[in-house]
């Protein structure tokens, strides 16, 4: 999967996506427009596969899972 959709109250209009390493480096760090589906969209093209940890930010709120990029 070359790309990750996070569907985002239609309040926001940007959320930001930060994704570490189980080391706790960041490897990606971007600010993402929300489209008019109220999603956006992460390119995990450029990540090598393996486990991560995904948090994704929005005014006051936010929200963190464990991705696995195969």
């Amino acid at each position: 999967i070359d790309n990750l959709n996070a569907w985002v109250n239609p309040k926001h209009k940007n959320v930001t996506s930060v994704i570490t390493s189980p080391q706790g480096e960041e490897v990606f760090n971007e600010l993402a427009p929300v489209n008019h589906e109220n999603r956006a969209t992460v390119n995990l093209k450029k990540l090598a596969p393996g486990t991560y940890s995904l948090k994704v930010e929005t005014s006051g709120e936010t929200f963190t899972k464990t991705i696995v990029k195969r």
